[in-house]
């Protein structure tokens, strides 16, 4: 059953290293600690994907369209200065060793957890300030097509 299973996956993990060249040895220790990989995984599809759509979901939500072509590359320009920013603050909270590795990565954990929240916040604010300039706009559309209606042209339109 379960033991036999789990007695394999060791036995396995411990063969593979005498099977594979010297040059995989990462690959079996990738598999060994595959909970860490599965993890420094989803973090780098997370920088690099989800935030991603999520930035230029909210860019084309609160952009129009002839505010694009002035906006975006500044859109991008910041978001390649936020990824060298997020870099040095990396490279300066990390430490070699097991220990300070551990506080390190704990640090990091809730700096994201922390400037997500903040993104979350303003994502929600921007979203708010948007929808109701939306409902305004169209407010002052209705007034003006009411204003318009009630009050016809003294003169009807065509050949007098």
């Amino acid at each position: 059953g379960d033991r036999a299973q789990k007695l394999v996956k060791h036995l396995l993990l411990l063969l593979l290293p005498q099977m594979l060249p010297q040059g995989l040895a990462g690959l079996v220790g990738m598999l060994r600690n595959w909970t860490f990989t599965l993890f420094f995984c989803m973090s780098e599809l997370w920088g690099d994907v989800c935030m991603g759509l999520l930035f230029w979901g909210l860019a084309n939500e609160i952009t129009s369209l002839s505010d694009a072509a002035t906006l975006y590359p500044l859109f991008g320009l910041g978001a390649n200065l936020a990824q060298a920013l997020a870099g040095i603050v990396l490279k300066a909270t990390t430490r070699v060793g097991a220990e300070e590795f551990k506080q390190a990565l704990q640090l990091s954990m809730a700096a994201v957890i922390g400037i997500g929240g903040i993104a979350i916040y303003l994502q929600q604010k921007i979203t708010n300030e948007a929808a109701a300039a939306a409902a305004a706009a169209a407010a002052a559309k209705r007034h003006r097509n009411r204003h318009n209606s009630s009050n016809p042209p003294l003169h009807p339109p065509g050949p007098h």
